[in-house]
């Protein structure tokens, strides 16, 4: 199992006497916490945004996530288009990162990179990882795959800057912030948007914890029952055994 080391629980702890206020007060404004939608962007400089969800949902299902499908770039200066080239029919792991962070991004890029080569391992290369730039006027494409390489970033993993005003429509979608350096929370958003599902996730959480936001959104399945079900299987295993 992957666990947070003590150097990233060292580095975490470290950022939350410094900035942990400033991080909770961030996710707990986020539209997405405790809610069961993301916050829709208002930029108007986006392409017509993309509806995630089916006009013949039942009455009682999530309003539908609203997904920016603005231009961006990614860390091999190639333009990406946000919703319809990296979330449209995938299950995603969303990050926010800048590369002169010099607290939270170093550490979270490197556990994020492990939680990668775990899902590698278990032959899902299909989960999306995205990581989106707090910084876009000062990270380049050259930047970021400087400091992908940093963090062993591995194929299924776009580092993203581009337009201050494209990349701040994605925010506003996602966290309800413009990009700004600082101070900022760990936070992860898993979503599927053919589900409609978006999870807001503590960055450094263990991995299998991490892996059951993506199992819901990939399934649809919810957590505990995933929980309950893997926990069935090793109790039949272990009675198998003896």
């Amino acid at each position: 199992m992957l666990k947070t080391t003590n150097r990233y629980r060292n580095q975490l702890i470290a950022s939350r006497s410094s900035a942990g206020l400033c991080g909770l007060l961030l996710l707990l404004a986020s539209p997405i916490f405790g809610q069961s939608t993301l916050a829709k962007p208002t930029a108007s400089c986006c392409k017509k945004p993309v509806t995630t969800a089916s006009a013949t949902a039942p009455a009682k299902a999530k309003p539908p996530v609203t997904i920016p499908d603005v231009s961006l770039l990614n860390q091999h200066g190639k333009k990406v288009n946000f919703y319809s080239d990296l979330v449209k029919d995938k299950v995603v792991v969303i990050s926010f990162i800048y590369t002169s962070c010099a607290l939270i991004c170093g550490p979270l890029g490197d556990y994020l990179s492990q939680l990668q080569a775990q899902l590698h391992q278990q032959g899902r290369k299909d989960i999306q990882f995205i990581s989106i730039s707090l910084d876009p006027e000062s990270d380049t494409a050259e930047q970021l795959k400087a400091w992908g390489e940093q963090h062993h970033v591995r194929d299924g993993w776009a580092l993203l800057t581009g337009d201050k005003p494209n990349v701040d429509s994605v925010l506003l979608a996602l966290i309800g912030q413009k990009a700004s350096t600082g101070m900022h929370s760990p936070a992860i958003i898993v979503g599927n948007a053919s589900r409609n599902s978006w999870s807001r996730v503590n960055g450094f959480a263990i991995a299998d914890e991490i892996i059951e936001y993506i199992d819901e959104a990939q399934t649809g399945i919810p957590r505990k029952i995933i929980r309950e079900s893997s926990e069935e299987s090793t109790v039949s295993t272990t009675a198998n055994h003896q």
